[in-house]
């Protein structure tokens, strides 16, 4: 989808420019259109901020919104509850010292994030209750941070994120803020926050136009500065709100053709967040999205956690996801499900709260009545394979049940953003337990973790991944993989190719999982290599392991399984370190199961997991 296409009035002081070419160039471009059965682009409006709510608060929530919301909390025994959990959260956060100026690592961001979150809560519980309490607290934290001497510019989404903050805090306490106050937020919001964006697009910051979740998380940040100050400060907020919607449509169509995120589940959720602070900023403040919900593949977004989700309640952690395979939490699900009418979203989202990671937002994106129960997700297909930047496939034997089978399997592009090298591997769980694990992240202080010694470290390079690795060796910096086929097989046992020859480099090499009902996962690999190679195959484990040969049995929290080598007859499994030696991250549980087969050329490599305690 084009920029045109995607928004059509994002463009318009920039079209301003070129009326000058007159209207006769004008004409002519459109008969062209015409005759070559191409989209004609809406002219472009005088001002895009033209139709702005004079009134605040005007961002997230229109005051109707906010009626709406009270009455809800009256109404709806779920919201109660989380209201007054909410409140109780405040109570502490109210007590605490104001965010203050500390640049670790040469970084703002967790400033950032900490007011964002003061600021949101103090905001929304004001224009809940109308009590003064929560708005002294907000301007207490607001004059704060306008206070600090920069927003750390170098490091943009720490400026992005607290330009959000700011703006938030000032549009949803704006009544309760002296005229004095006013005018230094705004002023900060401009100094700090807008000005430094632009600077940033005169020098074509690598993020402008880059499509990860640094161009939505800037553009959504300085977006909602801009709309909240358009008043005291047009020409500036309309060049903000223009760039932004000429450029996040790059980064949006990441999310075509069916939702996955590129960067891993932590990266969907902070991109996701920031996609929808924009979107529902721009439709309270303007009335329009500009066509950006109408993006492919951004209506199916909330398939994402949804899928990538184990019934153990641990996400499939491929690239820079936490370790521990824990979940983020992500109350736009509610939002996502009232834009695109997806009740399984919300339905989903609500199951995983828990008192610890409910927050404002749950309650905010929450307008309409949760769906109760996880049966809502039955109506939905067992096995799903998501296209795009990184092909992944999802199958699990049911909904619902903590002792179902699931398998998560990943292909796609090495070099996608916070990628590992790990195209082929996979998670697998039973019986409430995670077998086949994936380590996630190391510490993003590791020197070079970003640059050129990123694939030197176990977890990032290929030895710490489910998958085949060739002579000990890294797959290819450029090698990418494909789902070729998936489907149904024998009734209800779920299957997927993935064509791994493109990240060996060294013959035809292709890996199909099988889902065999609850009972088992079956690898098999088949490889045709052109000279001997010493091929592994390797998966992680946190279980407690017990070679016999041909034969291993995994056992955790009182849960047993079993796996067999069916091919090659000489294959024998042992036990591998887990981890990379100091100071890379270490574990005393994680360790690999492998099948090393010596100097081979052709060979079929078949492992089946099973769930029989004694096989």
């Amino acid at each position: 989808m084009s920029v045109y296409q995607a928004n059509p009035r994002a463009l318009s002081g920039i079209g301003r420019r070129f009326h000058s070419l007159g209207s006769l160039f004008i004409c002519l471009l459109f008969a062209m259109l015409f005759v070559l059965g191409l989209p004609i682009p809406t002219p472009a409006e005088e001002n895009i901020l033209q139709n702005i709510r004079r009134e605040h608060p005007r961002l997230i929530l229109a005051r109707t919104d906010w009626e709406n919301l009270k009455n809800a909390i009256k109404n709806d025994p779920v919201k109660a509850s989380w209201y007054e959990q909410l409140r109780l959260v405040a109570e502490t956060q109210m007590r605490r010292p104001s965010t203050h100026y500390h640049s670790g690592n040469g970084q703002l961001l967790f400033q950032s994030r900490e007011a964002l979150t003061q600021l949101s809560t103090f905001g929304a519980l004001y224009r809940l209750t109308g009590e003064k309490r929560y708005a002294d607290a907000a301007r207490q934290e607001l004059l704060a941070v306008i206070a600090f001497p920069d927003w750390d510019p170098p490091h943009f989404l720490d400026t992005a994120e607290m330009t959000a903050a700011v703006a938030l805090g000032y549009d949803w306490t704006f009544d309760a803020l002296s005229p004095g106050d006013r005018k230094a937020i705004e002023s900060a919001i401009v100094r700090m926050g807008l000005q430094q964006g632009l600077q940033q697009y005169d020098q074509h910051a690598w993020w402008i136009q880059n499509p990860n979740n640094w161009n939505v998380v800037c553009h959504g940040g300085l977006t909602l500065g801009a709309l909240a100050i358009t008043d005291v400060a047009p020409d500036i907020a309309e060049k903000t709100v223009e760039f932004a919607l000429r450029d996040v449509p790059v980064a949006m169509n990441t999310w075509a053709p069916d939702g996955a995120w590129p960067e891993g589940f932590a990266y969907w959720a902070y991109t996701s967040q920031y996609n929808a602070l924009l979107i529902a900023a721009l439709q309270s403040a303007l009335g329009s999205d500009f066509g950006l919900l109408s993006i492919a593949g951004y209506s199916q977004a909330g398939f994402f956690p949804v899928y990538e989700t184990g019934p153990s309640g641990l996400i499939f952690n491929f690239a820079d996801a936490s370790s521990e395979a824990k979940p983020e939490a992500a109350p736009q699900m509610f939002w996502l499900a009232r834009a695109f009418h997806q009740p399984a979203f919300a339905a989903f989202e609500a199951a995983r709260l828990t008192s610890t990671t409910l927050s404002i937002w749950d309650l905010l994106y929450a307008l309409e009545p949760v769906p109760a129960g996880p049966q809502t997700l039955d109506s939905l297909p067992l096995q799903k394979v998501f296209h795009g930047v990184q092909d992944l496939g999802v199958a699990r034997s049911s909904w619902g049940n903590p002792d179902a089978a699931w398998v998560a399997l990943k292909a796609g592009d090495n070099k996608a953003g916070h990628s590992h090298l790990d195209l082929g591997s996979f998670v697998y769980e039973v019986l409430g337990q995670r077998w086949a694990v994936d380590g996630g992240r190391d510490d993003y202080s590791l020197p070079g973790y970003f640059d050129k010694e990123r694939y030197r470290y176990f977890r990032t390079g290929t030895e710490g991944h489910n998958t085949l690795i060739f002579d000990t060796r890294n797959q290819a910096l450029d090698g990418k993989a494909k789902i070729t086929a998936a489907g149904v097989q024998n009734g209800d046992d779920y299957f997927f190719v993935v064509d791994l020859t493109d990240a060996y480099n060294v013959g035809r090499v292709q890996r199909k999982i099988e889902l065999i009902g609850s009972r088992s996962l079956k690898i098999t690999d088949d490889i045709q290599v052109k000279s001997p190679h010493q091929i592994a195959w390797n998966m992680l484990t946190q279980a407690n392991v017990e070679v016999k040969g041909q034969l291993a049995v995994l056992s955790q929290n009182g849960r047993t399984i079993s796996a067999r080598i069916l091919s090659p007859t000489e294959g024998q499994f042992q036990i591998l370190p887990g981890s990379g030696p100091p100071p890379e991250a270490q574990s005393s549980v994680l360790k690999r199961l492998a099948v090393v087969l010596p100097s081979t050329r052709n060979t079929q490599i078949i492992v089946e997991l099973g769930t029989s305690d004694r096989p």
